[in-house]
């Protein structure tokens, strides 16, 4: 089943009130106001209002800047308003002649007021979803197994595919497709005491328990956009249970009063550069991480993000207000999470491997975990400029492979193919080795989010590894594994023999993160020879599945691992893809974020750093080894 948002049919003047979140009055519409509309309705489908019985479609080209009592045009040679030609033509005022007018057509003068329209029933909405908006898609298509399932079986009968003959001894069947499986052990997630928490139905609590490696904060600073929204007063007491709180986790603050300051949304990077500067000043050291209260991620999230990473080189976490002021103890605890592997931590980790064939101590065996994706912005109309694709790669650099640096690249729009891949990956080997006092990865594990297994054959992962290594001087790497990470969306586990296989309850359901079908890997592979390397992303949910295409010798190659969607630092519960491909998409997220994202009026801040108009600004050389992008 797939969901997606629809625009709201109806009277496109109520629905603008929506958008800007009040109605609209006779009033000259303020500019950020009139762009923040022309997004929402460019290229949807309107229809007409003043000419009933009679209704004209057309596609909104956008919104003039003036209103319908100054817009004029030549009829017949004289001058004429187009308040006056709707007086005139169809004998209908217009009550809100202040108001902007819809463009109707590309070459054509078609002007129209926004109260004679209508929108279109059954529209998909154009372009990127808001925060808001794909939180609502998400609750709406958030179901049960058991329910999904037997929704699905509904709409099959429903449509009684089964009726109509397809020739050539084709049928369809009524039933999904059964395909048979197993379930492996869950994972053991330890924190600092070294016990297992205890992961179930792949979910754990690390409530009782302390991050297993944390960082000392000793300069930081808070930064609040959002002061309608959050207080001077109250953001003091917020710091002061976040201070709390994180004390309970086993993070150490020796300053428990970081400087607070008021931000400027029109200068994010001054207000980050200020408090940065009364943070080193109080503590005496460079500061560690800004700390950012915002009310909209989608105004002020990306200009953060681009001013902290590129330009001053110091990790920056952001803050819904309306959720900060809850000081929701769970919300605060998900931050910390953010926070802790900001600063260099590590929350906790899966079991290391018990494999007696294979030793990954990193003084004998160095490895490296590689995760790869490419994120791609938005079809653009004919004639326009597709924006670039971000290529992103992530590899391990530590014993227990949970930190990872990351590595950014921009390409041509809709490029899948990683075009500089051995760069990219000489860039991680060259950290690798900064960080292990020249000691260089001896086995790698490459883990590829978004191709297919058609398009497996051009990735030549082998060579371009064993190229970038000849390239900077040090010794080819064993043969890696390439798994090419999948995302079963369509499958409902069932704890039911396949000629029995029915809806099941939770309680039945198999635990979502130790369950793969059984035609992923051999039955014989469960003893994961790397699981140090594979297992540190995190245990296979039901949403994920690996296929091998490149292997080395048997005592390293690839094997399907139980913990294999376990460790995201982000959150205490298994995700549908391995971590280092997860983090990877996180990664290329981030770098689209610094060319200003999927907006079509993207901020043209993201030149400053590169110089090179959209160009991808580069990453400040103080995070080549942090993880801000998590």
């Amino acid at each position: 089943m797939k969901f997606t948002a629809f625009l709201s049919a109806g009277s496109l003047l109520e629905f603008c009130a929506k958008v800007l979140g009040h109605a609209l009055t006779d009033r000259p519409m303020q500019d950020r106001d009139c762009i923040r509309l022309e997004k929402a309705v460019k290229k949807a489908t309107v229809s007409t209002t003043y000419m009933p019985p009679h209704q004209r479609k057309y596609r909104v080209v956008g919104l003039t800047r003036q209103g319908a009592d100054r817009l004029d045009f030549d009829r017949d040679g004289t001058k004429i308003t187009v308040a006056q030609y709707f007086m005139d033509q169809y004998n209908l005022p217009v009550k809100f002649p202040a108001l902007p007018c819809v463009r109707c057509h590309p070459s054509r003068n078609i002007l129209v007021p926004i109260e004679f329209l209508d929108v279109v029933d059954g529209q998909r909405k154009p372009g990127k979803l808001s925060g808001p908006q794909t939180a609502a898609v998400i609750r709406k298509a958030a179901m049960r197994p058991a329910d999904r399932a037997g929704a699905i079986r509904e709409v099959g009968k429903e449509l009684a595919l089964d009726r109509f003959p397809l020739g050539f001894g084709m049928k369809i069947s009524p039933e999904m497709l059964e395909v048979g499986g197993r379930v492996l052990e869950p994972p053991r997630v330890v924190c600092r005491s070294g016990n297992d928490v205890g992961a179930r139905q792949g979910v754990w609590n690390i409530r009782a328990e302390q991050f297993r490696e944390t960082v000392p904060l000793e300069s930081w600073a808070v930064v609040n956009f959002a002061e309608r929204q959050f207080s001077p007063q109250r953001l003091e007491e917020f710091v002061g249970q976040f201070v709390r709180f994180g004390g309970s986790n086993g993070m150490i603050f020796r300053n428990t009063q970081p400087p607070i300051s008021r931000g400027n949304s029109n200068d994010p990077e001054g207000g980050l550069r200020t408090a940065a500067s009364q943070a080193e000043k109080k503590s005496h050291k460079p500061c560690q991480i800004i700390v950012c209260i915002i009310n909209d991620f989608d105004k002020i999230y990306n200009r953060i993000k681009l001013a902290s990473d590129c330009v001053l080189g110091i990790p920056s976490q952001c803050m819904l207000a309306n959720k900060a002021v809850r000081a929701n103890p769970q919300y605060i605890a998900n931050v910390q999470l953010k926070v802790n592997m900001k600063l260099g931590g590590n929350n906790f980790t899966t079991e290391p491997s018990v494999d007696p064939r294979v030793d990954f101590q990193l003084e004998k065996q160095p490895y490296m975990i590689i995760g790869a994706d490419v994120s791609h912005g938005p079809p653009m109309a004919r004639g326009e400029n597709r924006k670039p694709s971000i290529a992103a790669m992530v590899g391990t650099y530590d014993r227990e492979g949970v930190k990872y640096a990351g590595v950014l690249r921009d390409q041509p729009g809709g490029t899948e193919i990683i075009q500089d891949f051995g760069g990219m990956f000489a860039q991680l080997v060259e950290n690798f080795s900064n960080m292990n006092k020249g000691c260089r990865p001896f086995r790698l594990v490459v883990y590829r989010d978004g191709v297919s297994e058609g398009q497996s054959s051009r990735l030549s992962i082998a060579s371009s590894c064993s190229s970038a290594a000849l390239a900077s001087a040090s010794t080819p790497p064993s043969s890696p594994s390439s798994p090419l990470c999948r995302r079963r969306k369509d499958t409902t586990p069932s704890s039911s023999p396949p000629t029995t296989a029915t809806p099941t309850s939770p309680a039945t359901s198999p635990p979502a993160p130790s369950w793969i079908p059984s035609s992923a890997t051999p039955r014989n592979s469960t003893s994961s020879s790397s699981a140090k390397a594979a297992s540190r992303a995190p245990p296979a949910r039901p949403t994920t599945r690996s296929s091998t295409t490149t292997t080395s010798s048997p005592p390293t190659s690839f094997r399907a691992s139980p913990t294999a969607s376990a460790s995201t630092a982000r959150a205490t519960r298994s995700v549908g893809l391995v971590t280092p491909a997860y983090y990877a998409g996180l990664l290329a997220d981030r770098g689209r974020a610094f060319i200003g994202g999927d907006d079509d009026s993207a901020s043209e801040t993201s030149s400053v750093s590169s110089g090179s108009g959209m160009g991808l600004p580069p990453v400040h050389p103080s995070l080549a080894a942090n993880m801000f992008f998590v």
